[in-house]
């Protein structure tokens, strides 16, 4: 055996310096000293059979399911910008994402992104085929080399695709240090023909890589025995209340002085058979039998915490966020997830970045005779000084828990040392009718929105810097409604004013009332300070548009 496995190696090691010598690729003195050669270059998980075990984790295992999600969901629910140095890029690029999507393209590219991230994490590798013009047929898709232009891209299931690779082997082949191509198969676990495709007509984005392997390695591999074995105990566990959950019928028959005989016994136990479709015991008062209640079972959460800490360890993701707790957590909850945004999510959403620029925008630029690449800018998710936290608030309550914050305000004034004191105190009603405050005026329906609670976005085409950070009683043109905080703005464009048309409602008529010949706007966020319980009778003075220095009510 040892002498085979040295032949086998030895004749691995000629195959290895023969691709080398074939090689364009720059080798290091470092790989020259290579005394291990693998030689087997795919592994289980790559395979198709074992990707689709990974699918079948994901599908079923709500832990994985959930850190993948949170992970994705996080990446682009910020949202992210194309920048364009130069008119010409600027008005391709706009073209390209109008094919990709009519309406909303920056939300479809957004959600292309959260899409190709699940499929990083579960299989490894996401795909994208490029739609290039001509197309050529299914089984003969023309060459990308041809091509005249570049209409977008859509997404190929990772179980369907792979390398070309040699008749009868597992080996990749390779055509001046470059993969071949690609092959696609319908149905890789059945003997289907498959379409070989050009390697430039293949998008691979792969968020974890070993050495120089070719193929990425799955997010939820480490602990897919761990999240089987979790499955196995969630069953195990349910069983044990399905079989015991509730108490076992003890029917005693007869008792000391009126002895009961077997056929009385055995009556007893045909009246009550399948009383509550669990095991019946009839038995003579001097037997006892033991029985277990439900709230035996009370500690099974104890026995699946070390496999859901296993997989919040491996994703990255904070537990807490995980089984989707949050309210009442303490100042360590708010710096996990901004450690967990700048150490685990940005990575992601650069290594993304980077796949979009050099695989899709590069050869969308090369075809269109541009030099410039334009680049991915990611919104920011959380601020990166861990003082901000009134921002961290905002977007954790937002974005993760559903509309709860997951820390206090006293807390995150506390973090930014700022005390425990509040810097806005509400005027009692006297104050209200004696003393100025400033206002927004808000036309309806918007201030009505604001107060319902679903208008989160206020557009101006002017920034009001003197007026932001600052508590403001929002009113309209016969009502007064509470205080809010204008927070520092975000300059959008008319598209971006058009993807933000659920958050803002301000409809296509107002739009183009109010500010006809605007394309970039300020977007304001705000913090809702102290809604009236009920809106306050004010009538602005005549000509008001915008803010007023002095409300009196």
């Amino acid at each position: 055996m040892a002498t085979q496995n040295s032949i086998t190696r030895a004749i691995s090691k000629l195959q290895f310096w023969k691709e080398k010598a074939d090689s364009v690729l720059p080798w290091s003195k470092a790989s020259e000293d290579s005394t291990e050669i693998a030689y087997s270059d795919t592994t289980y998980f790559q395979k198709a059979d074992g990707k689709k075990e990974l699918e079948i984790l994901y599908r079923n295992n709500w832990a994985v399911f959930k850190a993948i999600n949170v992970r994705a969901n996080l990446l682009a629910t910020r949202g992210l910008k194309i920048i364009c140095k130069s008119d010409k890029a600027k008005n391709v690029v706009k073209n390209f994402l109008k094919d990709l999507h009519p309406t909303r393209p920056m939300l479809a590219l957004q959600n292309s992104f959260r899409n190709r991230s699940i499929n990083a994490d579960i299989f490894g590798n996401a795909f994208e085929e490029l739609l290039y013009i001509p197309a050529g047929t299914r089984e003969n898709p023309a060459d990308p080399k041809k091509a005249r232009d570049l209409l977008g891209f859509t997404p190929i299931h990772p179980i369907n695709i792979d390398f070309l690779r040699k008749p009868n082997s597992n080996k990749i082949e390779f055509k001046n240090g470059k993969p071949k191509g690609w092959k696609y198969t319908q149905d890789p676990l059945q003997d289907y023909q498959a379409i070989k495709l050009p390697l430039e007509r293949i998008a691979h984005l792969r968020y974890n890589v070993i050495g120089d392997e070719l193929l990425g390695m799955s997010t939820i591999e480490p602990v897919f025995k761990t999240a089987e074995r979790l499955l196995k105990i969630e069953e195990g566990i349910t069983q044990g209340i399905l079989t015991h959950g509730n108490p076992l019928h003890d029917v005693i028959v007869g008792d000391e002085a009126h002895p009961p005989t077997k056929k009385m016994i055995d009556n007893i136990a045909e009246e009550v058979k399948g009383l509550n479709m669990k095991s019946e015991y009839v038995h003579p008062p001097w037997i006892r039998v033991g029985q277990i209640e439900a709230f035996s079972l009370g500690k099974s959460p104890n026995y699946m915490q070390p496999f859901i800490t296993a997989i919040a360890a491996c994703t990255g993701v904070p537990e807490f966020i995980l089984l989707g707790r949050g309210e009442g957590t303490n100042k360590a909850t708010a710096t996990a997830m901004v450690n967990f945004v700048h150490q685990t999510i940005e990575p992601l959403q650069q290594t993304q970045a980077l796949f979009f620029e050099e695989q899709i925008l590069s050869p969308l630029m090369k075809l269109k005779k541009i030099d410039e690449v334009p680049t991915i800018e990611w919104n920011e998710i959380l601020p990166k000084s861990v003082s901000d936290y009134a921002n961290v608030i905002k977007v954790l309550s937002e974005a993760m828990i559903g509309g709860k914050q997951i820390i206090t305000f006293e807390e995150a004034r506390e973090l930014a040392g700022l005390g425990k004191s509040s810097d806005f105190k509400k005027p009692s009603e006297s104050q209200l009718t004696k003393k100025a405050q400033p206002g927004i005026y808000l036309p309806e329906p918007h201030s009505k929105l604001i107060y319902n609670g679903r208008k989160k976005i206020i557009m101006k085409a002017k920034r009001y810097s003197k007026m932001e950070m600052k508590p403001l009683i929002w009113f309209s043109d016969s009502k007064a409604y509470g205080f809010l905080k204008l927070r520092s703005p975000k300059v959008v464009s008319l598209d971006e004013f058009h993807d933000l048309a659920e958050k803002h409602l301000v409809t296509e008529k107002e739009r183009k009332k109010w500010w006809p010949d605007i394309k970039r706007f300020y977007s304001y966020e705000f913090n809702i300070l102290d809604k009236f319980k009920e809106p306050k009778p004010f009538k602005p003075p005549k000509g008001t548009q915008t803010f007023l220095k002095d409300v009196k009510l």
